[in-house]
């Protein structure tokens, strides 16, 4: 056995619950809105683009069902974050558009994601930067490799 495992084993662990205190932190900023969580990624979606023209993409994008988004976009437009509009030439869709709420909520998100990021980083050097995401780069690269020889593999059987 690799002399190394239980830092190898420590190491995930860590970048495990650091991931975890991250969401933790975001979802109670977020709760602090009015907005749960699930509803914020889709509200961010929608904000980014503007404009969605089907639930399908919605679903698509994040692997939900359609039924999982329908009840997300009906809170929110509910809440006056979003409006769905018929489209002129198929009255079977709506547009989703966001409303001048959906879009501060999503204003206010990115500033809280900003100033939170900034002070959780703010005792790291450039440096540590450079050398911390090239150790990341490494980890993601083996995890691909690694990912795509399972995915290889299984499919060959």
């Amino acid at each position: 056995m690799d002399d190394n495992f239980e830092l190898y084993k420590l190491t995930m662990r860590k970048m495990m619950h650091i991931a975890r205190l991250h969401r933790s932190v975001f979802e109670r900023n977020i709760s602090k809105m009015g907005i749960h969580h699930s509803q914020h990624h889709l509200l961010m979606y929608i904000a980014s683009k503007g404009e969605i023209n089907s639930q399908k993409e919605i679903a698509e994008k994040f692997g939900i069902s359609s039924a999982a988004v329908a009840r997300s976009l009906k809170e929110l437009e509910s809440e006056g974050y979003i409006t769905k509009k018929a489209i002129k030439d198929d009255s079977r869709f709506n547009k989703i558009v966001i409303t001048e709420k959906g879009k501060e909520i999503a204003q206010e998100s990115h500033r809280m994601f900003k100033e939170t990021d900034a002070s959780v980083f703010e005792d790291f050097s450039k440096e540590d930067f450079i050398h911390f995401n090239a150790c990341l780069d490494k980890l993601e690269g083996k995890l691909i490799e690694k990912n795509e020889e399972s995915c290889c593999t299984r499919k060959s059987k």
